[in-house]
């Protein structure tokens, strides 16, 4: 087996790509820092976003596979985080709201003698033991694949390394839907009517909020 191929058993890239990748990392996160602080819109997240990359990269061998898996989730949450509320809102059309609403009533209506979406049928109907199982399934989507990427981490770095480019994939195809077809959520529509959206309206915890009074908690 070459060196190259050990290097990669061993948690990271033939030496010289490893230098490069981790050169490029710590220079990606001290310029989104600096640029963050400069146009006074660092938030404590930013901290912790860049200080964790920085970290990996001036690791070494020793965090070698988790900065390889680990810089695609840095960039997924740099697009989520930054670039779509900074860069990408002025590309945005018009946000659609009473449109898509209606067209959802009328494709998947709930029971009862005027067509009505899903959401707003269970809006007034509310039930215990739907909110608590979708309460759950809401707040543990993430933990399977997270705990996936753990696992890999020390199994399969490769297959790590994969998760986290399918995660950054996966977040440019949502973000590039939404700057090509802005839609507000059902409980924008029920809350503030069919009119044209106002994209500075605070966001709501909506029917997940029945969870965190169950519970007495502040998950959403």
């Amino acid at each position: 087996m070459s060196d190259g191929s050990n290097e990669l058993r061993r948690g990271g890239a033939p030496h010289p790509a490893r230098t490069r990748l981790a050169t490029g990392a710590f220079c990606a996160a001290s310029a989104h820092f600096a640029l963050l602080a400069a146009s006074g819109h660092l938030r404590w997240e930013h901290y912790v976003l860049d200080g964790v990359l920085a970290a990996f990269a001036l690791g070494g061998r020793r965090t070698a596979a988790l900065l390889r898996a680990g810089l695609p989730l840095w960039l997924a949450l740099f697009l989520y985080l930054d670039l779509q509320q900074l860069a990408f809102a002025s590309l945005r059309g018009e946000i659609h709201t009473g449109d898509l609403f209606l067209l959802d009533a009328a494709l998947f209506p709930a029971p009862g003698e005027e067509p009505m979406p899903w959401a707003a049928w269970f809006a007034t109907r509310a039930n215990p033991i739907a909110d608590l199982f979708a309460g759950i399934a809401y707040m543990g989507f993430v933990a399977p694949f997270f705990g996936t990427l753990l696992v890999y981490l020390f199994v399969e770095p490769d297959r790590a390394e994969a998760m986290g480019w399918c995660f950054f994939a996966a977040n440019v195809i949502a973000v590039s839907a939404y700057t090509l077809y802005p839609a507000a959520p059902p409980w924008y529509v029920l809350a503030h009517g069919l009119g044209p959206a106002d994209p500075t309206a605070l966001p709501h915890s909506a029917g997940a909020g029945r969870f965190d009074e169950m519970f007495g908690v502040g998950v959403f």
